[in-house]
């Protein structure tokens, strides 16, 4: 494959806070720690001490997760290795998304697989193993229910509610039958709706997440954690006790937003007095502390007073569930983790929290953003050649390009208008010289004529692009390849729609391209080499 790659700062724009602190701005360092390289990580790692009580407790739960399920020997290796001391992990997560939903999720965890490798290289002596979170908690199931194959929707309907994580996968099956139609009749079609059929046999869906994440990823040892697990909770039970008692989390955030805000920076979540949710079949709702003795949860009656809601939790900590500022302290306090591997709104919330890891003495992993990438079919990057535009070029105003494409600059009335302003300019301090009160009327008949040219403009454009309607079409056919519904392809496309096309090299195409210190958006030109009749894109 032809790729090129961008600078994914500069093309994709992301929050400000995470654009400082990619280009390693001073006035970020406070909320991080430190710049993410392969050197400052082997380095964290060689002061890094993670008690052996924990690292039994995690294998011991990952151990029980992964009974009865077949998984390549790379991957039980690196879950044994997680027991020695100089054996590290490197994080990226994700919510339960049908056949895992936009292809950034699959991005995600390439990320994470090229850091782990790259940091092994780095220093032979210790171990590094990936780890992709499953947030089976979370309860947004409009998130995660549907997928885009081909640009068409195949929806998932269901009437449960609570952790997505349980929600059977019995009914299913219009949904595959709907996906076995889109995905076509290409050579590795059938391959993809076999493993995608074995994967949904589960009793739930975090069963068949799993089932294809570790299908797709087991031989590079990526392990896969479900953090629902007594044992798991049971650690950070005095972490959760503190956030219903004393709300750390919010006040420790709070502190931190209006220093963001100081800055210009607008936080990207803000916290809640408990972060927590309660957990039970069919339900995941926020608690609440209605007085000083008094804790609830929302749209239910359950109810506790002090002492009954700190025996709930020695009990059964695994009802009680973080949110989304709460999940990376779980996270960081149950693994040996050095770095977590997320897109730009992750790292936005991530850099709202070192505060509150401060507050729990855990150490506050660096933080990488994960790779972009944009697949571009055979017609796709044929277009691209006969338009004469850049990659980078589809970035900019559609209008703008639209305008160069039909010769638009060349009927640009620009430097008119700016030779008109200067003619007023000058016929205003005539008229202000006899008599000030015209000045008004000079710049209101300034704005007509500026706004006459204007017109002028458009009609010409107009007029152009009535003779090149081809070529606007082909861009527009372009556009809606890389930008389907308004949006970035990764956060829309389903990478099976792709997998079936190029068959298992796809993966190994994004580990030889991806580099997660380097912040890069990659094009991945897919027209076969041999039937190439265009120039590259490189």
């Amino acid at each position: 494959m032809n790729v090129q790659s961008f600078d994914a700062v500069n093309l994709l724009k992301p929050h400000a806070l995470v654009s400082d602190y990619l280009n390693g701005e001073d006035k970020v360092r406070p909320f991080a720690n430190g710049m993410a390289s392969a050197k400052e990580l082997i380095n964290d790692a060689k002061s890094f001490r993670f008690l052996a009580e924990k690292r039994i407790c995690l294998v011991t739960a990952l151990k029980h997760q992964y009974e009865n399920f077949a998984t390549h020997l790379n991957v039980t290796s690196n879950i044994e290795l997680l027991l020695q001391n100089n054996t590290f992990t490197v994080t990226t997560g994700h919510q339960l998304c049908l056949l895992t939903g936009p292809l950034y999720f699959i991005y995600k965890i390439i990320s994470t697989i090229k850091l782990a490798i790259m940091l092994g290289e780095e220093d032979q002596s210790m171990h590094f193993v990936p780890v992709f979170w499953m947030a089976t908690e979370d309860h947004d199931f409009e998130e995660v229910n549907h997928v885009y194959i081909h640009n068409k929707k195949i929806e998932w309907h269901s009437t449960r509610k609570g952790a997505v994580g349980e929600f059977p996968t019995e009914d299913l099956h219009v949904v595959l039958e709907e996906l076995e139609v889109m995905l076509g009749r290409e050579v590795n079609s059938d391959r993809i709706v076999e493993l995608i059929q074995r994967a949904y046999k589960g009793e739930i869906l975090a069963d068949a997440t799993r089932f294809i994440v570790n299908e797709l990823f087991g031989e590079y040892g990526l392990v896969i954690i479900d953090p629902k697990q007594h044992e798991l909770k049971a650690q950070f039970q005095e972490v959760m006790k503190s956030e219903l008692l004393a709300s750390y989390t919010f006040h420790s955030v709070s502190e931190t937003n209006e220093k963001l805000n100081l800055l210009n920076y607008k936080p990207a979540v803000n916290p809640r007095e408990i972060n927590l949710f309660y957990l039970k079949e069919n339900s995941r709702e926020r608690i609440v502390r209605s007085n000083e003795n008094e804790w609830s949860v929302v749209h239910s009656h359950e109810k506790w007073n002090r002492s009954e809601l700190l025996a709930l939790l020695s009990e059964n900590p695994e009802r009680f569930s973080p949110n989304v500022l709460m999940r990376p302290l779980y996270q960081e306090f149950i693994l040996p983790n050095l770095a977590y591997v997320g897109g730009q709104g992750e790292l936005a919330y991530w850099l709202q929290l070192k505060s509150t890891f401060d507050k729990f003495d855990l150490k506050f992993p660096k933080l990488l953003l994960r790779d972009s990438a944009i697949l571009l079919s055979e017609k796709a990057s044929a277009l691209l050649s006969k338009l004469g535009l850049h990659f980078d070029e589809l970035f900019c105003d559609r209008h703008e390009l639209q305008k160069k494409l039909v010769g638009g600059e060349e009927v640009s009335l620009l430097a008119e208008n700016s030779q008109l302003e200067n003619l007023m300019l000058a016929v205003s301090d005539k008229v202000k010289s006899v008599d000030p009160t015209l000045e008004f009327a000079v710049g209101a008949d300034v704005k007509k004529m500026i706004g006459i040219l204007d017109h002028l403009e458009k009609k010409m454009i107009r007029a152009l692009k009535l003779k090149d309607d081809v070529k606007l079409k082909q861009l527009d056919k372009l556009l809606n390849e890389v930008f389907p519904d308004g949006t970035l392809q990764e956060r829309h496309d389903n990478f099976f729609q792709y997998r079936v096309l190029v068959g298992g090299q796809l993966i190994s195409e994004f580990l030889n391209q991806f580099n997660p210190f380097e912040n890069k958006l990659h094009v991945f030109d897919l027209a076969p080499s041999g039937k190439k009749d265009h120039p590259t894109i490189v």
